[in-house]
């Protein structure tokens, strides 16, 4: 008998057992599998064209042009927003987009305002409950 055929006869020790393998990574495999199928589920719910964004309020920017917030709710309980700076025959720049629970954006405990820093524009968003955004854009001037 080689030495071989007297290692492959051998039992295993409990750490080299192939079940155990199976049973330490499945559920690992099965978490990952169902985190890709939320996220998947999440962003085709939120694609353009079935659900596209309606405007909320527009606003002058003191430094020409103007400033579109628009939002939609594609899924129950979540509601999101973005702000488009929209200035004379130069392409739209979406400056800023939130997603959150839609009670962030409640008219109490929600606001937004623009200015302009370093030449560029500067949208401030606030939420109560949810940390402050502040955006910046440079559009070509």
């Amino acid at each position: 008998m080689s030495d071989l055929e007297s290692d492959e006869n051998k039992p295993k020790r409990w750490f080299e057992q192939r079940w155990l393998a199976v049973v330490l990574l499945l559920p690992g495999a099965i978490g990952m599998i169902g985190v890709l199928i939320y996220t998947a589920s999440v962003e085709i719910a939120h694609n353009e064209e079935r659900c596209p964004y309606e405007v909320v309020e527009s606003r002058s920017v003191a430094g020409g042009g103007r400033i579109t917030e628009e939002r939609r709710s594609c899924q129950p309980d979540v509601s999101e927003h973005r702000w488009i700076y929209n200035a004379g025959d130069r392409p739209a720049v979406v400056l800023g987009a939130r997603r959150l629970p839609a009670t962030a954006f409640r008219s109490e405990d929600y606001t937004w305002s623009t200015g302009w820093s370093d030449g560029g524009i500067e949208l401030m968003v606030e939420n109560e409950g949810v940390d402050s955004r502040r955006f910046r854009e440079r559009p070509e001037m």
